[in-house]
């Protein structure tokens, strides 16, 4: 039987040791790693919206963040593994820029600022209009 394995891992501030950020992945931790920075310049040319960890990301520079296992997974317990450290870290770390609390974008609003609230109600109401 082959079962693939999954990795809980979690973004850290090189110079605080402060815990930002939490996810899962199939793949390696420092493809993954890299795949966060990729999707920071993506979003630094306009390709991608802004959100939470992208900001901590900007703010963090020169430094890069350090990426750190916490758990060896079965895929199948992915999502389940990845909720649950999540809603610990939050517990000790409100300031965690997880937009979600994992899994399949569980409560993807949950953490929207007032402001980021209104623009998702104005595009919705945008794409409604007429039908």
């Amino acid at each position: 039987m082959n079962t693939e394995l999954g990795f809980i891992y979690y973004l850290q501030n090189p110079i605080t040791g402060e815990i930002f950020y939490v996810g899962s992945t199939t793949s390696s931790l420092n493809n993954r790693l890299r795949t966060h920075y990729q999707h920071l310049r993506e979003f630094e040319r306009g390709l991608r919206k802004s959100n939470k960890r992208y900001e901590y990301l900007l703010i963090l520079r020169p430094e890069k963040a350090t990426i750190h296992l916490l758990e060896i997974v079965t895929s199948s317990s992915l999502e389940e593994r990845e909720v649950y450290y999540i809603q610990f870290f939050r517990k000790l770390n409100s300031n965690l820029t997880n937009m979600t609390d994992g899994g399949k974008g569980k409560h993807t609003s949950k953490y929207y600022t007032e402001k980021q609230l209104e623009e998702q109600s104005a595009k919705i109401s945008k794409s409604n209009k007429g039908r």
